[in-house]
């Protein structure tokens, strides 16, 4: 809902949540950098990044005409050289082991219930499924590099057809 703010019904639902008002501007989404800020230094934000961001611009238009980018950019970005070798980053920060939080084990029921409401009003993250880092996505020069030097390697057992014994 964070994120789509400036569509309905999420604009209605916003409302509620804040008690009829729509919530102060600091607070709300307005940039992808600010956001990517928060997530990347407070260890209590958990929203979760929505499908929008992929198919979707409308959820970036407002009645402000503010400028938020573009979907075809950042479609272009998901294809970059960058992105390509940050993407593990990306990987341990969702999937693997720089979570900072595991909620499972909380039993005061006022703590879980506010959890709860969190993770219906912002989403939550998945669930951890590595405990190591990702390695790094390997560069097509990488790759192909690879491939040729498996083809090079010698392997002894290839020719043993054509090897005799020796004797004393």
């Amino acid at each position: 809902m964070h994120y789509l703010i400036r569509m309905e019904p999420f604009t209605t639902l916003n409302m509620r949540l804040q008690s009829g008002k729509i919530d102060i501007a600091d607070r709300q989404f307005h940039s992808f950098q600010s956001a990517w800020l928060n997530i990347m230094d407070s260890p209590n934000e958990v929203k979760e990044l929505i499908p929008e961001f992929f198919y979707s611009s409308e959820f970036l238009i407002n009645s402000n005409k503010f400028d938020l980018g573009k979907l075809r950019v950042h479609r272009l970005a998901l294809e970059s050289d960058y992105v390509s070798a940050h993407l593990h980053q990306w990987i341990d920060l969702i999937f693997v082991y720089k979570q900072a939080v595991d909620a499972d084990p909380i039993e005061d029921p006022v703590t879980r219930e506010a959890i709860e409401g969190m993770i219906q009003n912002f989403g939550q993250i998945p669930s951890k499924l590595l405990t190591e880092p990702h390695p790094p996505r390997q560069t097509r020069e990488q790759t192909a590099f690879e491939i040729e030097l498996q083809d090079r390697v010698l392997n002894i057992f290839q020719n043993l057809t054509h090897t005799r014994a020796f004797c004393c």
